[in-house]
């Protein structure tokens, strides 16, 4: 465990989040809901938008 000063990703950044480092998955990211829960999230069929959430 570990905290960083930010994480970016597309347009997105969120500042001062806490992070797991799990070498086990390799080149790829898993996003935790206390990155997920600072954005609307909307599926529809095949497609996840990622938005802007309301101010915290």
């Amino acid at each position: 465990m570990a905290r960083v000063p930010s994480i970016r990703f597309g347009g997105f950044e969120v500042r001062n989040a806490q992070v797991a480092v799990m070498p086990a998955l390799g080149e790829h990211a898993l996003l935790g809901m206390n990155v997920l829960r600072h954005f609307s999230l909307v599926q529809q069929g095949g497609t996840l938008t990622i938005s802007p959430g309301a101010a915290r």
